[in-house]
């Protein structure tokens, strides 16, 4: 089993949690994907934002800061 959770955080402040428990392979790769596609975006508009947003990834245990 992958427990995956997806913790935004704004300002200090959090913005959403995500929490999926019992994905499957191909659900983990598409949810990256759209993580990816997120932080892609989020990116982009953060050019000229004076605030940080960081995302941290907790899969089964280990935390991995992306951004």
């Amino acid at each position: 089993m992958i427990i995956l959770d997806i913790y935004m955080l704004k300002t200090g402040l959090l913005d959403f949690i995500v929490q999926v428990r019992e994905v499957t392979e191909g659900q983990l790769v598409f949810m990256l994907m759209l993580i990816f596609l997120s932080i892609v975006q989020q990116m982009l508009n953060l050019m000229g934002k004076s605030y940080q947003e960081q995302l941290v990834l907790v899969v089964d245990g280990l935390v991995v800061n992306i951004l």
